[in-house]
C-alpha cells in the first residue's frame, strides 16, 4: 500500500491522502503493485513543487472491464497541491508529464477542462 507521505533527500516531504470523492465509495487506500508505488514515490521525491496529492481510486470501486485498476497498476488522482486536477493546475500537469515520461498508467479524475486528449500517453 502507498505510504501516507514521501520523504525527500532534503528532508521535505509530500503528503499522500486517500479520500474518495464518491459518497459511500470504496476506501482508496488499497494494495497496489509495488512498481506503481515506486513510480509515484519517485515522482514525489524529485518534484519539489508537489507537496500533496489525493488518490481517490485504486483497486476498489468500479472501473472498465480489464482496467489496470483491478491489477493494482492504476490510480486516480483528483487533487494536486489542494487544487482539483484540470488543465489549469500546472502542478498536476507536471505530475502527469513525469508519469508519462516513465510510461506508467496514472489516470486523473478530471471534473472541468481536461479531456482524454490531454492524456494521450496514459490512456
Amino acid at each position: 500500500m502507498f505510504p501516507d507521505r514521501v520523504v525527500r533527500d532534503d528532508g521535505s516531504w509530500a503528503q499522500i491522502n486517500f479520500n474518495n470523492d464518491a459518497p459511500g465509495g470504496a476506501a482508496t487506500d488499497q494494495p497496489v503493485q509495488l512498481r506503481l508505488i515506486d513510480i509515484v514515490s519517485n515522482i514525489l521525491k524529485t518534484d519539489l513543487n508537489i507537496g500533496q496529492i489525493n488518490i481517490n481510486s485504486t483497486t476498489g470501486g468500479q472501473h472498465a472491464v480489464g482496467s489496470d485498476h483491478y491489477f493494482g497498476l492504476a490510480i486516480d488522482i483528483n487533487i494536486v497541491n489542494t487544487y482539483s486536477v484540470n488543465s489549469s493546475n500546472s502542478d498536476a500537469t507536471e505530475f502527469l508529464n513525469a508519469a508519462s515520461q516513465i510510461r506508467m498508467f496514472v489516470t486523473y479524475v478530471v471534473r472541468a477542462l481536461a479531456t482524454r486528449a490531454d492524456l494521450p500517453d496514459l490512456l
